[in-house]
């Protein structure tokens, strides 16, 4: 096999597991994939540059699906986790100072739901 298509499969079992380890939120091996990726990116252009018909088009399209695929998934992951982010920073907002007492010091109402509140018609 040809140093293009060693740096392909590399590349290609990268990517796989990277996936996976999206799927299962397993965030430590994406921080591990990430740069292994781009080193065996560089590698596979290295040896495309020596030898550009080294490789299939039809294997370069697979190549192409996986990293589409690939950056849905991270695209997704990173919007879950902004998300996610920004509903902890709401809820700390909620249990600090700033939460419980309003603007003028006063100690807020600590309603839980909105009340429907009182009938003061006699």
């Amino acid at each position: 096999m040809s140093r293009a298509g060693r740096a392909l499969d590399a590349l290609e079992t990268t990517l796989k597991r990277e996936i996976a380890a999206m799927e299962r939120g397993d965030f430590e091996t994406l921080v591990e994939t990430r740069q292994k990726k781009e080193t065996q990116g560089a590698e596979l252009e290295n040896a495309l540059s020596e030898n550009p018909g080294a490789i299939s088009r039809d294997r370069l399209f697979g190549l192409r699906q996986l990293l589409d695929r690939n950056a849905v998934g991270l695209t997704a992951a990173m919007e879950a986790t902004g998300t996610a982010a920004k509903e902890v920073i709401e809820a700390r907002k909620a249990l600090t100072i700033n939460g419980k007492y309003g603007p003028t010091g006063k100690k807020r109402a600590e309603k839980t739901a909105p009340g429907a509140g009182m009938n003061k018609v006699f």
